[in-house]
């Protein structure tokens, strides 16, 4: 199944809009090598837990020497890409994936978040 997924055209075009959030974000806080370490964070994010994780240091490991705004920088588009990413555009593959409407896999992480 995960395999199918892999091959999914959809889970591909998350993972080239994910690619493409943080490649920009990395261009506008001229960050060197941003395209290659958007494309680096898009690969590394397929591994559930510990590929975010690793892609974050990563960044952080290439931009050390920029200075502690740049990596404050980095950091916050990080959090904001992987935010818009789990929270909309991956309910929205998924659902695709599984047959169901995106809204109810919306209604479903609402009713994980509220207690």
């Amino acid at each position: 199944n995960f395999f199918r997924l892999l091959c999914y055209d959809d889970f591909r075009k998350e993972k080239e809009s994910e690619e493409c959030i943080m490649a920009l974000g990395l261009l506008l806080i001229k960050v060197e090598y941003a395209i290659l370490l958007g494309l680096i964070t898009a690969i590394l994010d397929i591994i559930p837990v510990v590929g975010p994780g690793l892609a974050l240091i990563i960044c952080l490991i290439t931009a050390y020497k920029s200075g502690p705004l740049t990596l404050l920088l980095i950091l916050i588009v990080f959090i904001i890409a992987q935010l818009a990413e789990n929270n909309f555009v991956r309910p929205y593959i998924f659902g695709k994936f599984l047959d169901l409407h995106p809204l109810i896999i919306y209604l479903f992480l609402f009713i994980n978040i509220v207690p």
